[in-house]
């Protein structure tokens, strides 16, 4: 069956096995095999050797068949269940962080994992065990350990790049001069309240296995686990910066947008009352009366003109010593 892969190992023998599907289910039987089945992608022949062969219970199944964004764990009599999300390599969008879920069934003698598309652990521990067979002879526990440990550190790795995106987005929000940086922050904030959500739950699951006790997590592999979760603390610490920063972002863009519109109306208001009285005299001496004083004067245009630049002078300094203009 295409897409899974099975790796196994047997006490007293450093070799790997590289069993087939037919092979597995002889294999479940030997209390000396430690199991690794790795199952990309989501067919229903997948579905029917999980719960025929690894005896898995169908409500399960589902749930690690669909795309999930929520981190969990449950725990059963003979396996334990749980959702790790980690982001993807490269980033199909550029400046974000694309979340996908890896799905862990961890047993006594064996470790499920399940994903759909590119999850960098998978590659990375396959090929440590390809490498170090006694790896997986160690227990499923350790495999589950080794995928969860790279997700974390990558995750980490990811922040410190949001981290970067933030501090760029405090900058434009000050030098904002167009609506468009307004939309940019408004979907940092939407992306970073999602990430905070996700670091919650995460972090609940992470430190149930790390405090446990879990079944199928030995006492001497859960430090370990202790170890990812101290991490995963300081990324749930980052993401709740972060959020601040980015609410403080939108504040610093809306007091300047606030700050611009009081300049626009200021100097609209002081232009108006400029205008104002050269307004008056002009109306005034508009109104057709016949007997008005200066009306025939020689030089009336040019006395008007005068006046009104005389107005509007005062009127400047006036404010400029008010410190209002």
């Amino acid at each position: 069956m295409q897409h899974i892969r099975i790796y196994a190992t047997r006490s007293g023998n450093e070799a790997l096995l590289r069993p087939t599907l037919a092979e597995l289910p002889a294999l479940l039987l030997d209390t000396n095999v430690n199991i690794w089945v790795d199952i990309e992608g989501s067919t229903d022949e997948q579905m029917e050797m999980m719960r025929d062969v690894l005896h898995i219970h169908p409500l399960l199944i589902e749930d690690a068949f669909k795309a999930q964004d929520t981190p969990k764990i449950e725990i059963h009599d003979d396996y334990i269940y749980f959702i790790i999300l980690g982001p993807e390599e490269p980033d199909p969008v550029p400046h974000e962080i694309t979340l996908r879920d890896l799905d862990l069934f961890v047993s006594e003698r064996f470790v499920v994992t399940h994903h759909e598309g590119n999850v960098p652990a998978i590659p990375h521990v396959r090929q440590l065990v390809e490498r170090t067979p006694a790896l997986l002879a160690q227990g499923p526990a350790v495999i589950a350990h080794r995928a969860v440990d790279h997700m974390v550190d990558r995750f980490m790795v990811r922040m410190n790049t949001l981290g970067e995106r933030v501090d760029e987005l405090e900058l434009a929000a000050l030098r904002a001069t167009s609506a468009t940086v307004l939309e940019t922050v408004l979907e940092a904030k939407h992306d970073v309240l999602n990430l905070g959500r996700l670091v919650r739950h995460q972090k609940e699951v992470l430190r149930t296995i790390a405090t446990g006790p879990v079944p199928f997590v030995p006492a001497e592999v859960r430090p370990f686990f202790r170890d990812i979760y101290d991490h995963f603390v300081n990324i749930a610490d980052q993401a709740e910066a972060y959020r601040d920063a980015i609410s403080g972002s939108l504040d610093a863009y809306l007091s300047m947008q606030s700050h611009r519109l009081n300049d626009v109306m200021k100097a609209l208001t002081m232009m108006s009352t400029i205008m104002l009285p050269l307004t008056f005299i002009t109306g005034l001496y508009g109104m057709n009366f016949e007997f008005m004083p200066g009306l025939h004067h020689k030089y009336g245009y040019q006395v008007a003109w005068l006046v009104m630049l005389g107005t509007a002078t005062s009127i400047f300094v006036f404010f400029k010593r008010r410190n209002w203009w």
